[in-house]
């Protein structure tokens, strides 16, 4: 289970135009600032769920692991019907996601730790 969360939050204007969103300058997965929690360890080859909820009331994140896709089976504790693969799994604010993911050999994810790393990528 990962609980994704923002903190800090602020209002950012828009670059190119004159709209104000918000923004956050610290982000957590299950209460830990992004990038000094446990790492998702998996062997090549093996199928993982992954349940996402996104405890957020403002931002939508994107979760990706390079050279992987997700089959998504549920959304908000519901199943889908037909299942779908994606290679980005992007979860509107408070809601919840089921997926399963494969590991692939480290050569086909470009890196050698993508089998066990989940990147959880800011808002575009």
């Amino acid at each position: 289970f990962l609980a994704l969360k923002e903190w800090d939050p602020y209002l950012s204007s828009g670059v190119d135009d004159d709209s104000i969103d918000v923004a956050c300058n610290f982000f957590s997965v299950n209460d830990r600032p992004l990038g000094h929690g446990e790492p998702i360890r998996v062997k090549e080859g093996q199928r993982v769920l992954l349940r996402i909820l996104n405890a957020s009331a403002t931002v939508t994140p994107r979760i990706a692991v390079a050279g992987h896709r997700f089959r998504v089976v549920a959304m908000d504790g519901n199943a889908v019907a037909t299942p779908e693969e994606v290679q980005v799994l992007e979860l509107g604010p408070t809601e919840r996601l089921d997926a399963f993911w494969r590991s692939r050999s480290r050569k086909a994810s470009g890196s050698p730790d993508a089998a066990r790393l989940v990147r959880w990528l800011r808002h575009a």
